[in-house]
This record gives structure tokens, C-alpha cells and sequence, in this order.
């Protein structure tokens, strides 16, 4: 920080101060601070600029104090950074010494808050406010979108891409890229074992120059290697997967290793902080986008077609570009099956080409995400506001009961901002313990980011969430920011009034400090009431979602997937064999009751569709339906009911009549008239038709809160795929199965890239997701709010029963009973917590209309939910009031009567 600027910000903040400050000690206190500036500047090196910007920001409060105590502040004008501060800092940390208990039961609470908190700034700070990691000058890299007549963005198609980047936009340059699987093993001779599947990038060959990331060992692929034929074979390594597969081997430049049962040579290493432009995915392999699966096994439709999407486009800007100027000059490019100038009548209009910044979240998740991270971090802080409310409660009362002191520190000729001071820092002490703590809290809440506990997935998924020094930065300002606040607010109650006000208030606090904890304690019960109505909803939306009937038994059901392409072995007949070879194997092994093998399973969010054409020529309709080609065996192995006819059998192969099974929506949605059985439909493309052979009960296709919906099913030996779900029902302990079927799957093809083995009833989770992950962040947060709002209570009412026990001694004395004491305590602390129930029910009702999409079977206003947790509440209201009544009921008059 630069002394002239220093000292300009000084003369603003001398603003702060009151007019009889500024005409009496002006011209001073600006000496004294430009003197402590200069101080910091020479002395402080390289911490010159925090030492002087807290000097300032010293300086700055000292005038609000000044300003709201109503007159010149005691203690000197060096008091905001020289020896006062020092001095109260030193009388915070004996006064928390002094009184460990208070201390750590405050900090402990802030905590909480403060993690939770900074945890969710930490995954919010990964998801929006980062750059792609690695890359370089970052402010000009965009991605580029297409953006159809929808106004959905499409992928990039082979020709159009080349005019992109051949084109005479303003680009240094430009990359298309596809994510995929990819099977990784060693050695160039034989699969052999050990192939592992693992995430890949295809990327054209001006993808790392695109992001301006240099190899660590080698080089990248170059031009060669985006010819469409196909014969480039080089592979780049990943930092991780170098370091993890192969040792970091010095020598793996030049290295053969095996992709896809295909020889590949290692011709480079990416940089350790590089992981891919995307967040969440971490590739272990970038790969030439022309050795895809899909551009060997059909390289005129990809690289001809105009109407085949591939992926998406990332651009570097040339220098001194925008991406204003870019999306003009795009504007006037010809696309193929468009027509720029709108010249040609009923021509199909270009797509919109859009830039925008890239970051690692994709642009059309932005919003969605933004959205949830703004209502998970403003959940947080009205939780951290509760427990700062509830800290700030404990300090008033506290300050409170020092009344007296702070009355013979004026009478001594303290001042009162020095007292407010001293009070603040205190106040500041505690915050700052509890979020050093919370820093703590904070990196054991990450690892409940990671997506694999809430959701199966195919590949680690590392989001890259860290507390690190920008979080660091988020909790320092945080609790400074509530410390300042839940320190001042006590201290300016305390030491408001003059002095003969003050020694009367000394034996207790008054009308303002309970007016104070009153609000703090309204503010509690609403985020209490705000929380625990909405898990409460949420809880229940979650019991209705499990009872929904899927159609079919996941339970003891195991299956792991696999991609037959990716192992060359993806010709028809090879798929016929392998998937024979695997069920035949499977049935024989003790445990085994059902096997199948099939191209989808439900739930597991990905099903395919196609349409289905029923009707005689001149009079046919089309049907949209999700599909599986399944094995036979499926059925059984699913328990999904045959409602008539039969399922498949081992005759029906590639050279037996062709068949189809309908469900019960497809069946009564083709066929209204009548029986399915033996009619004909047609599937997808086929010119010839298919029996319907039986019909089978509906299943949900994608999640379990889906409605019913045409599906067909047709034998996996007369449509093969490569695509492949095995599917085993096996007895006796989880953990065993699951190994039983990897084993069995790998002694039938020992090179296999075999996913994990997962519990289909895992997958039937999936359409429950958004209200497991609700019900777990609101029931923590509303039991963590359940707790401060019951300390608070506790806390207000024993205070003013302490306060009040004179007042109880005379009723008693007059001849109130017990029961009429312990009644009207109750009593008090119901109407205390009230305001906060009413005001708390009204934000529920409000957050779950916003979040009514999420829940199932259940409306915002359900009338047990909402029963069921203010129920809740004020049930943990009384208790909380309880032991404050029985101890005022137990107080005898004539003890009570001598209290003062």
C-alpha cells in the first residue's frame, strides 16, 4: 500500500468521526496516524501493507465508536494502534483464560457455523470463481457454442469445426473435444491382464495450445494426428496417471502401452496442476479425437456428415481479440445446412454462435448451480447468524453482569469508547478461536462433497474442493465481521447512559439489553422454524418417493457394466458368443439364482429410446418407447411381473423370427382395441416387423418418481451391442457377490476393462437424490439451529429469573403457589420464542414453493410436516424453560427478599 494512497484513505475515515472530534483533534489524529503508518511502512518488510491497512482499519472503527458513544473517546489517540490495542488484546485473552468453560462453549458453537460455512464457500469457490487449472492467460481462452433454433446449445459437427478453426475468425486457435472410456493396459505384446477403465479426452491436436499448457516430459501430438484416417497412435499421460501407473517413470516417453487392446505410444506427460478444462473430471489419457470409437468404426458419418454432433469447442483468442468480435465475424460464416442471409424462402436459418469465457464448470450449468449455491451458502449463514446470536447473547449477559465495573472504570475516567473497545476485542477473541476451529470443521465436511457417497458413479469424480488460503480469507472475514457486530452490539447496550444509570443497572441489565437478547433469540427460533419445517418436508418427500413401486426387485440384485467396444470386440457375432459365454458360466456357480445380461437396466438415470411403428400401411402410428435388448433371464432375474404370454427363450436367436415384449403402457397405448399378443410392431428402423410375444408389468425407466411410459424389449442375440449390463441375483453376504460376479465375468475374459460392481438398489436411489441430499443438509443444520435455539431460550429465561427473583420472592410472599410461578415462566418463554416461530413458518412456506419441484407425493403446505416440527420446536422451547421455572418455583421468600 503506497503512502500517499495510505494517507488519502486516513482523511476518509476521519469522516467517520463526530464533528466535535474533527474540530477539536482533527489536525492530530491525523498526525498520529500518518506517524503509525510510517512506522509500519519502514519496520513491517514485506507485511508493511497488512500492518498499515490495519492501522487504518482501526483508525475507521475507532470513529464509528467515537460517533455512536456521543462524543471524543477516552484513552488517548494512539489507542488504535499502538499500545491500547495491545493492551486489550492482552486483557481478552486473560479474561478468556479466566473463564475456559464460557470460552470454549462459545467457540465451540462458532464452529459449526463457521465450517459449515466455509466449506460450502470452498465448493462454491471450485465450482464458479476458479480458472481451469494449468492453462495460461486464462482471459482468453471461450468456449464456442452453437446455439440451434431451440435456443439449446448443440455439439460441434466434423465440417463445421474445420471452418471454425480454418476460418478467418479472430483465433490464435481452436480444439474439439469428446470425453470418453477408454480400457488401459500395459505392454505391447497380448491384452493380458490388468486393463483397468479409465476417463479419456479425445481432443483435436490444438487442444493444449488452445489452453497454453506446456508437456512436463515429450511433446503433444501434432497436426498429423487430426487427419481422419486414423493412423496416428500417440497417447498423452496425465501428470496423476504417470506418477500412480507407471512410478513416474523418467523413460515412459516412448513407451508402448495398450488402449483399447490397441498399441498406443506415449509421446508426452501433461503438467501436475493440469487436469482437463472441466470440473470434476480428471482424464487419465488425452487421446487424438480421430482414434474415437465411433470415427474408426464409421469415419465417412463423422467426418462427412453435417448433421452428426461430436463435442465441444474451446478457442484461444488472438491477441487483442474479443469474444464480441469473434461472435460478429462467426455470424457471417456460411454453415452447412443453413442459410446465412435468410435469402432462401422456408431454408432452415444457421445456428447462433455464442463465446463466452470458458471455466470449468459448463455454461449451461452455471445458472442451475449458481442458483443452489447461493440457497446453500444463505442457509449457512442465517445458521452461523443463529449461533452468532446465540454467542452474542452469552456476551451480553456476560457484559450485563459488569455493569458495575464498567461504571467505576468511567467513574476513574476511562473513556467509553475504550471500554466498548475492550469489550470488542473480547468479543473478537472468541470469534477467532471458533474460526480457527471452523477452518478444522471445514476439511472434515469435504470429503462429504465427494459424489460417490450420494451417487454411483463410473469414474472418481474429484471436485477439487480444498480449504485453502482463499478460504482461509472467507473465514477471517466472516467471523470478524459477526464478531464485530455481536461484540459491539452487547457493548454499546452496556455502557449507553450516564453513570449514575449505569450503578443502577449494575446489579443486573435493563430495558434495552433485554430487548436485545429478545431479538436474538427471535432470530434463533426462526432459523430453527426455517429449517426444521423444510427437513421436516423433505423427510417426508423422501418416505413417499420409497414407496413408489418401481415395477420390479432390486434387492440381492448385483451388476457392473461393460463396453465391448472399447475392447475390440464389438462385432456382432462376438457379442453373441461373449454374452452366451458369460450367462453360461454365471448359472452354474453356487449362489447364483438369476442371471441376464442386457443393454440398459432401469433406474439407472440413461435408458434408451427409440420409435416404435405399429399400424398397417396408409394408417401406422409412431410411438415413442424406451428400449433394452435383453437376454433371457432378465425378467426372472428382476422379478418383473409377465402379465401375459411368455418372456424370451434361448430359441429366440439370431436366425429365429424376430420378437418383441411390450409393458403394459406400450401394449395398451398400440393396441387399445385389443389383445398385444401376436400382433406385429416395428422397431425403430426394421422393415420387418416383430411378434409380440408377451407383455411384462411397467418398470420405471429412468428414476423412480417417473410416470409410466412405453418401453419394448427385443433378444440381445438378434440386436447386439457392445454396451452391455450384467445382472446377477445372488445369495448369502454383499461384499462376496459382488466379487463372485466381477470373478466369474473376468474368468470368461481375463483383459477385460471390468466398471465396479454395484447394487442395482443403489441405482434405484438416483431419482431420490435432490431430497436425500436436502434432508441431510437441512436436518443437520435444522438440528444444529433446534439446539441454539434452545440454549438461547434457556439462557433469556434463566437470566431474567436471576434478575427477577426479588420480584418472585414478594409474589410467593403474597401467596402465589408453585405451579402459578412455574405457569408463568413457561409462559414467557413461549411468548419469547413466538415472533420467531411465525416469522420462521412464513420463510418455510416460501423456500418450499421455491423447492416444490424436488419433492414428491407432499405440497409445501403439508399439514404433518409443518405439525411435526414447529411440534418440534416449542416442545424443545418449554424443556428448555423448565429447569429455569422449577429453580424460580424452588426460590424461598425469605431468601429472595434479602437478594440486592
Amino acid at each position: 500500500m503506497r503512502g500517499g494512497f495510505a494517507r488519502s484513505v486516513a482523511r476518509a475515515l476521519l469522516r467517520l468521526y463526530s464533528a466535535d472530534f474533527r474540530a477539536r483533534y482533527g489536525a492530530e489524529a491525523l498526525e498520529v496516524v500518518e506517524g503509525d503508518l510510517g512506522v509500519a511502512r519502514e519496520r513491517a518488510g514485506l507485511l508493511a501493507g497488512w500492518r498499515m491497512g490495519l492501522v487504518l482499519a482501526a483508525f475507521g472503527m475507532h470513529g464509528v465508536l467515537d460517533r455512536i458513544t456521543g462524543g471524543p473517546s477516552g484513552g488517548g489517540l494512539t489507542g488504535w494502534a499502538g499500545s491500547g490495542w495491545s493492551h486489550d488484546v492482552r486483557g481478552a485473552v486473560r479474561s478468556a483464560v479466566r473463564r475456559p468453560a464460557f470460552t470454549l462453549v462459545a467457540a465451540a458453537s462458532l464452529a459449526v457455523g463457521v465450517g459449515a460455512s466455509t466449506a460450502a464457500f470452498a465448493l462454491i469457490d471450485a465450482l464458479l470463481l476458479r480458472d481451469i487449472s494449468g492453462a495460461a492467460d486464462r482471459d482468453r481462452i471461450v468456449e464456442v457454442q452453437r446455439i440451434e433454433r431451440g435456443g439449446e446449445p448443440a455439439q460441434w459437427t466434423w465440417p463445421d469445426f474445420v471452418r471454425l478453426r480454418d476460418g478467418s475468425a479472430p483465433l490464435a486457435s481452436a480444439a474439439l473435444v469428446q470425453p470418453g472410456a477408454v480400457s488401459l493396459s500395459e505392454g505391447a505384446g497380448g491384452a493380458g491382464a490388468g486393463a483397468d477403465r479409465v476417463m479419456a479426452l479425445f481432443v483435436t491436436s490444438e487442444y493444449f495450445a488452445t489452453l497454453g499448457v506446456r508437456p512436463t516430459r515429450g511433446r503433444f501430438p501434432g497436426a498429423e494426428a487430426d487427419r481422419p484416417d486414423g493412423g496416428v497412435r500417440e497417447v498423452v499421460l496425465s501428470h496423476g496417471s504417470w506418477q500412480e501407473r507407471f512410478q513416474g517413470d523418467p523413460e515412459v516417453v516412448g513407451r508402448v502401452i495398450r488402449v483399447n487392446r490397441e498399441a498406443y505410444t506415449v509421446v508426452g506427460v501433461a503438467p501436475a496442476d493440469f487436469h482437463g478444462h472441466r470440473f470434476g473430471s480428471r482424464p487419465s489419457l488425452y487421446l487424438p479425437l480421430t482414434r474415437h470409437p465411433a470415427a474408426l468404426a464409421d469415419p465417412e458419418r463423422v467426418f462427412r456428415s453435417a448433421t452428426v454432433g461430436w463435442g465441444e469447442v474451446l478457442a484461444r483468442l488472438a491477441e487483442g481479440a474479443t469474444a464480441e468480435r469473434l461472435e460478429g465475424a462467426l455470424a457471417a460464416v456460411a454453415w452447412e445446412g443453413g442459410d446465412p442471409g435468410g435469402a432462401t424462402p422456408g431454408a432452415e436459418p444457421p445456428p447462433r454462435i455464442r463465446a463466452v469465457p470458458a471455466r470449468p464448470l459448463p455454461l449451461e450449468a452455471r445458472a442451475p448451480v449458481t442458483a443452489a449455491g447461493t440457497l446453500l451458502v444463505g442457509l449457512l449463514l442465517l445458521v452461523l447468524g443463529a449461533t452468532s446470536a446465540n454467542v452474542a447473547g452469552m456476551l451480553l449477559a456476560r457484559a450485563a453482569s459488569r455493569t458495575g465495573e464498567m461504571a467505576l472504570r468511567l467513574a476513574l475516567g476511562s473513556g467509553r469508547g475504550r471500554l466498548v473497545r475492550h469489550l470488542v476485542a473480547e468479543a473478537l477473541l472468541i470469534f477467532l478461536v471458533g474460526g480457527v476451529a471452523g477452518l478444522a470443521v471445514a476439511r472434515r465436511l469435504v470429503p462429504w462433497f465427494d459424489p460417490g457417497r450420494w451417487v454411483p458413479t463410473p469414474f472418481p469424480i474429484d471436485l477439487g474442493v480444498e480449504v485453502d488460503g482463499r478460504s482461509f480469507a472467507f473465514a477471517l472475514a466472516v467471523t470478524t465481521l459477526f464478531g464485530l457486530a455481536c461484540g459491539l452490539l452487547p457493548a454499546l447496550q452496556v455502557v449507553r447512559g450516564d453513570l449514575a444509570t449505569m450503578m443502577r443497572r449494575s446489579s443486573g441489565g435493563g430495558v434495552r439489553t433485554g430487548r436485545l437478547r429478545s431479538a436474538f433469540i427471535t432470530g434463533q427460533v426462526t432459523v430453527a422454524a426455517l429449517l426444521l419445517v423444510s427437513a421436516a418436508l423433505f423427510v417426508r418427500s423422501l418416505h413417499e418417493g420409497a414407496s413408489i413401486e418401481p415395477g420390479f426387485t432390486p434387492a440381492g440384485v448385483h451388476t457392473t457394466r461393460l463396453d465391448l467396444a472399447l475392447e475390440g470386440r464389438d462385432d456382432p457375432d462376438e457379442i453373441r458368443t461373449f454374452t452366451t459365454e458369460v450367462v453360461t458360466h454365471l448359472r452354474g456357480r453356487p449362489g447364483v439364482e438369476r442371471v441376464a445380461v442386457a443393454t440398459d437396466v432401469p433406474l439407472d438415470g440413461g435408458s434408451s429410446s427409440a420409435p416404435v411403428r405399429v399400424g398397417s400401411a396408409g394408417a401406422e402410428r409412431w410411438i415413442q418407447s424406451h428400449f433394452a435388448h435383453v437376454t433371457d433371464g432378465y425378467f426372472e432375474a428382476l422379478s418383473i411381473p409377465l402379465r401375459a404370454g411368455r418372456t424370451f427363450e434361448a430359441s429366440d436367436g439370431a436366425d429365429a423370427p424376430l420378437v418383441a415384449i411390450l409393458n403394459e403402457t406400450l401394449a395398451r397405448t398400440a393396441f387399445p382395441d385389443g389383445d398385444a399378443l401376436g400382433r406385429v410392431v416395428y422397431f425403430a428402423l426394421d422393415s420387418v416387423g416383430r411378434e409380440v410375444v408377451g407383455v411384462v408389468g411397467d418398470t420405471s425407466a429412468d428414476l423412480v418418481t417417473d410416470e409410466a411410459a412405453p418401453q419394448i424389449f427385443t433378444p440381445l442375440q438378434q440386436d447386439p451391442a457392445p454396451t452391455l449390463h450384467v445382472l446377477a441375483r445372488i445369495a448369502g453376504d454383499e461384499g462376496a457377490a459382488g466379487r463372485l460376479l466381477g470373478d466369474e465375468i473376468l474368468a470368461v475374459d481375463p483383459a477385460l476393462a471390468l466398471g465396479p460392481v454395484r447394487v442395482l438398489a443403489d441405482l434405484t436411489d438416483l431419482g431420490l437424490l435432490p431430497q436425500r441430499i436436502v434432508v441431510a443438509i437441512a436436518g443437520a443444520l435444522g438440528a444444529l439451529a433446534l439446539l441454539l435455539a434452545a440454549l438461547g431460550v434457556y439462557g433469556v429465561v434463566s437470566f431474567t429469573v436471576r434478575r427477577r427473583t426479588r420480584e418472585i420472592g414478594v409474589r410467593m410472599a403474597l401467596g402465589s403457589s408453585r405451579t402459578t410461578v412455574v405457569r408463568g415462566v413457561l409462559r414467557e418463554g413461549v411468548l419469547l420464542a413466538l415472533p420467531g416461530l411465525l416469522i420462521g413458518g412464513v420463510l418455510a412456506l416460501l423456500l418450499a414453493g421455491l423447492l416444490r419441484s424436488f419433492m414428491v407425493g407432499v405440497g409445501p403446505s403439508d399439514p404433518l410436516s409443518w405439525l411435526a416440527a414447529l411440534g418440534l420446536l416449542l416442545a424443545v422451547i418449554v424443556l428448555a424453560c423448565v429447569l429455569p421455572a422449577r429453580r424460580a418455583a424452588g426460590v424461598a421468600p425469605a431468601d429472595a427478599l434479602r437478594v440486592e
